[in-house]
């Protein structure tokens, strides 16, 4: 049964990423033989490299002639792009030239948000998220300067492949999301858009749709960051909380840049944990349901590009404190463990 259409006036833009690790019997930060010293923010202020970030996952791009409009499925053949004939206008009122490309990437499961570093967080706040993709229109000269007319010239059909009961589905909502900068580290901040736009979700076989996938469909979105996604309100049932969390490792692994991600097992969500304090990384104050089982993920690499990982099961108590060590591992093995996640 279709489920009925939503005309929201708001714009919500998800971002959820996390990461885990592989299990260690020597989680706990004691260690024989070498020394094992505290990771120092201040000898971590290096980014990790390229293996993890927004361009990670697999970049898909067609041609197409503005003036006869496209409908581009991608070949994961969850997602799928409609413009309409002469509906592109540049930016700044210049010509729009007869042939540009669309660019897609997908962040339809919890493993590709964590291998394409997004997180699914709106002003700090956790959401149940349904997937999210990014997309754009470039010329030959890989400029972005173009944007849609109008409010109903474009559609995107997009399957649900998150872990989803059928009440968070019935809730699910169209998310915009712009990237920013928290503490120094890149996040997806989703909101809801301030348009209108038409959204609605259909189930497993109803209508026209074939397959076992609950579909997502918008008409009239912008291009950028699209989530469907609903902010979640298991603090009210649950109350908020925070917790901190202190990394650990060898003082010879050397290691100059870290990232800590928490996935959500209770409900699929995504939050990097950015701020980091007194040798501590702390969520925002009163951010993270009491209750909530997750696994926590921390990466670090050292200046050679040797990386570590390092993961821990968690539930949610209250003003928790975690300590979590970094083991040797490969960018590989990395990645593999992260693709695990649905």
């Amino acid at each position: 049964m279709i489920k009925k259409i939503f005309k929201l006036t708001g714009f919500i833009l998800l971002s959820v990423i996390s990461l885990t690790s592989c299990k260690d019997d020597d989680n706990t930060g004691n260690d024989t033989g070498d020394k094992v010293s505290v990771i120092e923010l201040n000898n971590n202020t290096g980014t990790i490299s390229n293996f993890i970030n927004f361009e990670s996952v697999p970049t898909y791009k067609a041609n197409f002639k503005p003036a006869e409009g496209i409908m581009y499925t991608t070949p994961s053949n969850n997602l799928t792009l409609t413009i309409n004939p002469n509906s592109i206008m540049k930016k700044d009122g210049g010509n729009v030239p007869e042939e540009l490309t669309i660019m897609v990437r997908e962040y339809l499961n919890i493993g590709d948000m964590l291998i394409g570093g997004v997180s699914t967080t709106s002003d700090n706040k956790m959401l149940v998220t349904g997937g999210n993709f990014y997309w754009q229109i470039e010329d030959k000269n890989g400029n972005t300067d173009y944007v849609i007319k109008g409010n109903n010239n474009t559609q995107v059909k997009m399957n649900v492949l998150t872990n989803l009961n059928e009440e968070y589905l019935s809730k699910m909502e169209y998310y915009q999301g712009t990237e920013t900068k928290k503490d120094n580290i890149s996040v997806i901040n989703w909101v809801t858009p301030k348009e209108g736009f038409e959204f609605w979700m259909q189930g497993p076989g109803e209508g026209n749709q074939s397959g076992n996938y609950n579909t997502f469909f918008i008409y009239g979105l912008d291009t950028g960051w699209t989530n469907c996604d609903y902010l979640s309100d298991y603090i009210k049932e649950k109350g908020a909380t925070q917790f901190k969390v202190k990394l650990k490792a060898k003082e010879s692994y050397n290691i100059k840049a870290t990232k800590l991600i928490m996935v959500s097992k209770t409900f699929p969500s995504v939050v990097k944990i950015t701020t980091f304090d007194n040798n501590y990384y702390k969520t925002y104050e009163n951010s993270i349901p009491k209750g909530l089982d997750a696994t926590l993920i921390a990466i670090g690499e050292n200046e050679k590009g040797e990386v570590f990982l390092t993961n821990l099961d968690i539930k949610v108590n209250g003003d928790d404190v975690y300590e979590m060590m970094l083991k040797p591992s490969t960018k590989e093995q990395i990645k593999d463990y992260l693709k695990k996640f649905k």
